[in-house]
């Protein structure tokens, strides 16, 4: 019987060897490449991602996203040289869009969508945990806000979005939808305003037993919505 016992726990502790070996070789920690804003249509579409390498000295990138927001001369081609090192492997996208508007007021839909590079297809990544925050700078007010659940997805807990008190903010959970519209009011005489967007999650990746990721990770955009005359147009701030 002893014999026995000791035979399964070696099979148990060779497993669990195994196991952590298999863990820590298919682990391929990302490391966060910078972010980029890109203009879809002129006055109403938008997105802004976040670009994840894998290869790659996590300092080295640092220093040169630091440079390059600096404007030190040649750090944009030293930028470029260092990604040509490493592998391109997630690039999630976060999209915002004006929808509508009318008189004195306009609408807002957005969406995330996790974009795999790796071409092999070997290692996934997605965004966990996704929360939406918006900030006004108090030039408008959020009339409503909804996190839209894809048709096929059925849940029995629902997170709704919160606007707080002042109408100036607002917080959405995105884990399982991706996707939002929002409603906001000019407040009286103002005829522009400018709302942040800022995406926190966690990087994770969708293959079993790969504990590789990272925590923490933010993407922001400042958009302002201007109405002329009754049309309202946007554009990135700044």
């Amino acid at each position: 019987m002893k014999k026995i016992v000791l035979v399964i726990l070696l099979v148990l502790v060779t497993a669990g060897i195994g196991l952590l070996l298999f863990m820590l070789l298919t682990r391929t920690t990302p490391v966060y490449a910078g972010s980029s804003r890109e203009i879809i249509s002129d006055g109403s579409n938008f997105a802004v991602s976040a670009s994840y390498y894998s290869g790659l000295d996590k300092a080295e990138v640092d220093t040169a996203l630091l440079d390059v927001q600096d404007g030190v001369e040649g750090a944009l081609t030293a930028y470029d040289a260092i990604l040509a090192k490493g592998t391109p492997v997630f690039h999630p996208t976060f999209n915002i869009a004006l929808s509508d508007y009318g008189t004195g007021y306009f609408a807002v839909q957005g969406y995330a969508e996790d974009i795999p590079l790796d071409n092999q297809k070997q290692v996934g990544f997605y965004c966990a945990d996704l929360t939406l925050n918006i900030y006004t700078d108090g030039n408008s007010k959020i009339i409503s806000l909804r996190n839209i659940m894809p048709t096929e997805l059925t849940r029995q807990n629902v997170t709704l979005p919160v606007i707080y008190d002042d109408a100036l903010s607002a917080t959405a959970l995105l884990s399982d939808s991706t996707d939002f519209d929002m409603s906001l009011a000019f407040l009286d005489g103002k005829t522009s305003t400018t709302l942040t967007f800022e995406w926190t999650y966690n990087v994770r990746c969708s293959v079993p037993l790969n504990l590789s990721g990272l925590d923490e990770q933010t993407v922001s955009a400042d958009i302002t919505f201007t109405n002329n005359n009754g049309v309202v147009t946007a554009a990135f701030a700044g």
